[in-house]
């Protein structure tokens, strides 16, 4: 949601009801906004009664806090699996260049690819995109660090 100051105030289309809880101006809907970790997280609570609304943000504040018992077992192996799974879609030479990245990823981590993600630390992924970066051209660095194994972990050369 667009912050309130950065609006004249003839084309604020959100008006701040309570703590997280804005009301859309035109369709009067209601709409959580929190910082979790950081971001910023927007949700549609799906109703124009604030009552309602009130109930269902409460319900959304604290699914957020919540870590599903299931995703935090997942290794590094299993998150990889999916990504490459997501992307079966994509170009073949996207397909190649995104293998290629893994399969160097897979061999510099060595044992710890198998690990549960929870217990990687980010300068591991640190660690390896420095050794990769000497031999790469900044798009390609770039490519090797938006992948999510490596999300967080450097920023974009250019």
């Amino acid at each position: 949601m667009p912050a309130e100051a950065d609006q004249p105030s003839s084309q604020k289309e959100y008006v701040k009801v309570a703590t997280c809880l804005y009301r859309h101006v035109r369709t009067g809907r209601y709409y959580g906004c929190k910082k979790v970790h950081g971001r910023h997280r927007e949700h549609s609570l799906g109703t124009a009664d604030r009552q309602i609304a009130e109930r269902r943000l409460l319900e959304w504040t604290q699914s957020l806090g919540k870590v599903d018992a299931e995703v935090e077992k997942t290794t590094l192996d299993q998150l990889v699996n999916k990504f490459v799974e997501t992307g079966r879609g994509l170009a073949k030479n996207t397909q190649v260049t995104t293998n290629a990245i893994i399969k160097s990823f897979k061999k510099s981590m060595g044992d710890n690819y198998y690990e549960e993600v929870r217990k990687i630390r980010p300068t591991q992924l640190d660690e390896w995109l420095a050794s990769e970066e000497p031999r790469l051209r900044n798009t390609t660095y770039n490519r090797y660090a938006g992948l999510p194994i490596a999300s967080g972990a450097a920023q974009p050369h250019g």
